[in-house]
């Protein structure tokens, strides 16, 4: 990169800091990130590979808490997998008088990718597949 263009985005972040809050600094560090590299750095594989991990931990309630980093493969995978399955449901049910009734699902799309999760790993433990 050309050291000009640096040290002018760094004189312009530094002014801009005075004036804009953090979400606003963020979007024009983005900007000037962007005309300095427009075609985007990619890191190296390796980079990536030596960051990728997968952390959980039991909490006090039962339930888990985690911390993940995939690479562009798996996370692709795990995407092209949960999407389908976190999809919001609409169920029918009958009324009394057998009129159905449509309920559309409730659940955030976080919890609707939790139970697509679920369903998948339950799928995949399953001896009988």
């Amino acid at each position: 990169f050309d050291p000009g263009d640096i040290a002018a985005g760094e004189a312009s972040l530094t002014n801009f800091a005075a004036t804009f809050g953090t979400k606003d600094l963020k979007m024009l560090a983005d900007r000037v990130v962007d005309a300095i590299d427009p075609d985007g750095t990619l890191p190296d594989d390796k980079f990536n590979a030596d960051r990728r991990h997968v952390s959980l931990r039991r909490c006090r309630d039962g339930m888990y808490a985690g911390e993940f980093r995939l690479t562009g493969s798996l996370g692709a995978k795990l995407t092209a997998v949960l999407q389908p399955l976190s999809r919001p449901r609409v169920d029918t049910f009958p009324r009394p008088d057998s009129t159905p009734v449509q309920e559309v699902d409730g659940r955030t799309f976080g919890q609707r990718t939790h139970d697509g999760l679920e369903e998948s790993a339950t799928a995949s433990s399953d001896p009988v597949r």
